[in-house]
């Protein structure tokens, strides 16, 4: 059996291109509107409005670490106060937008882009260059004896395994070229590789649910977790289509979170957040790259 997965592997890598417009749509997705849709409705808030929707504003801004725990919960949630405000600067601040403390229609609009849903605290990885690659705090790693990675996707991966099989595998050979001490091998057994590839749906456990299609696409666990769970409500594709997220692309990104490396606010870098439906980011950018060899090197 094992010799039939690898064989389906090589068979689908070497018909990729004849599919790379491949839909791989949940068939049972609903199109509805974004899990972040709110946040049209509070365009030019600031300290001192009040509405319903401020009350989801604080829940956004906690689960993407610009406001703590004690924040989501206050005397009155749908209120617009100074740690609402606090925390949108930092947002502003950390992509690059110019730090007002309001709800300005550009703020607004990145904040309702599809994402990944790892929160956006990091550890700066340099202070020598103008790059802006990224650690988790306490820079999290794989000790050198780990560097021979196995991986795996769970036994229901079914009506679209052979698609997905083959831009993951791209997405980790791209990394393991750039710093080759890494081996990824594909495993059949789930629950013994070191890395679990996994489509997952709205609360799956792990305390950080999925919110249907258009919001957070994927999160992945810090080294040396190994879990990558994709929202199977998404429209997942290979390569570029107008209305889909190209599985290459957001496995190349996560498998970064894999490693070790957080969120950069540079928007050409793999490890940029945000994703637009149609686009495709399958190359490591100079920041990727330092990023990996700068987590390993030291």
């Amino acid at each position: 059996m094992a010799s039939k997965l690898y064989s389906l592997l090589a068979l689908t890598c070497l018909l990729l291109p004849l599919f790379s417009f491949a839909v791989l749509a949940y068939p049972n997705r609903q199109t509805t509107s974004s899990p972040f849709e709110f946040l049209s409705k509070l365009k030019g808030f600031e300290k001192g409005n009040t509405a319903e929707e401020i009350s989801q504003l604080r829940k956004y801004l906690n689960r993407f670490g610009y406001l703590s725990n004690n924040n989501i919960q206050t005397q009155d949630v749908n209120a617009f106060d100074d740690n609402i405000s606090s925390a949108i600067k930092a947002y502003q601040t950390f992509f690059n937008l110019k730090p007002t403390g309001t709800l300005d229609a550009e703020t607004v609009s990145k904040m309702m882009a599809p994402r990944c849903g790892v929160p956006d605290i990091r550890m700066h990885g340099n202070n020598k260059t103008n790059l802006d690659y990224a650690f988790f705090p306490y820079k999290p790693r794989w000790a050198p004896e780990q560097f021979s990675l196995t991986y795996a996707f769970p036994p229901d991966v079914t009506f679209f395994r052979a698609y997905v099989m083959a831009p993951v595998a791209s997405a980790f050979e791209t990394w393991r070229s750039v710093f080759p001490n890494f081996t990824f091998t594909l495993i059949k057994d789930f629950e013994e590789a070191d890395l679990k590839i996994s489509f997952q749906k709205r609360d799956h456990g792990d305390g950080d649910p999925f919110d249907g299609a258009g919001g957070v696409l994927a999160h992945s666990f810090e080294p040396t977790d190994g879990r990558c769970h994709l929202d199977v409500e998404e429209n997942w594709v290979v390569g570029a289509v107008a209305d889909g997220f190209d599985i290459g692309s957001i496995a190349l990104h996560e498998i970064g979170h894999l490693l070790g490396l957080a969120h950069t606010s540079v928007q050409n870098v793999v490890m940029y957040p945000f994703f637009s439906p149609g686009m495709t980011k399958l190359d490591l950018s100079e920041d990727d790259r330092q990023g990996i060899k700068a987590l390993y090197s030291s």
